[in-house]
């Protein structure tokens, strides 16, 4: 048996190395430098006024950089799954801090590893949230198809941006 052994790469290392090839550990112009119950709150309200944002459709979860709920609606019509599916999909874009969606593209192109990380969801709908490239957050959504829930959390991304 050799002495040595060379170290495995770890999946938060190959994650980390698909975020910055990707481009996706980027921070939006002017986003605040901490995200608070009052920012995520003023972002949620703000978004409500959006012609595509159907709120009696959709779970939306907002998590600081730790993966700890600062923000969560779910209506009554929405299941009681999607409210834990948003809160999966922000833990995870918290956690890896990364997009959901470049998990699931790996998972939906044979990765299966992926599947194996701790409490992850590999689910469109989940957007970490950067400043000056640090992580402060994460947007997670669920209740409509994944195309809808991607398309809401970059909306509410945008609006924590101004």
């Amino acid at each position: 048996m050799p002495l040595y052994r060379r170290p495995k790469p770890s999946y938060l290392a190959v994650c980390a190395t698909l975020s910055l090839s990707l481009g996706l550990l980027t921070s939006p112009p002017g986003m605040a430098a901490e995200l608070s119950l009052k920012s995520a709150t003023a972002a949620i309200e703000a978004v409500g006024h959006e012609p595509a944002f159907h709120p009696d459709r959709v779970a939306i979860s907002i998590v600081d950089a730790g993966g700890h709920l600062l923000y969560f609606t779910r209506p009554a019509s929405v299941p009681s799954g999607m409210g834990d599916a948003a809160t999966k999909k922000a833990r995870t874009a918290a956690a890896y801090g990364m997009d959901t969606k470049v998990l699931e593209d790996a998972v939906q192109q044979g990765n299966t590893t992926y599947l194996g990380l701790p409490g992850i969801l590999a689910l469109r709908g989940g957007l970490p949230v950067l400043a000056q490239g640090r992580l402060q957050g994460a947007i997670g959504v669920a209740g409509a198809n994944s195309d809808d829930d991607a398309a809401l959390a970059g909306v509410i991304l945008q609006v924590l941006a101004r």
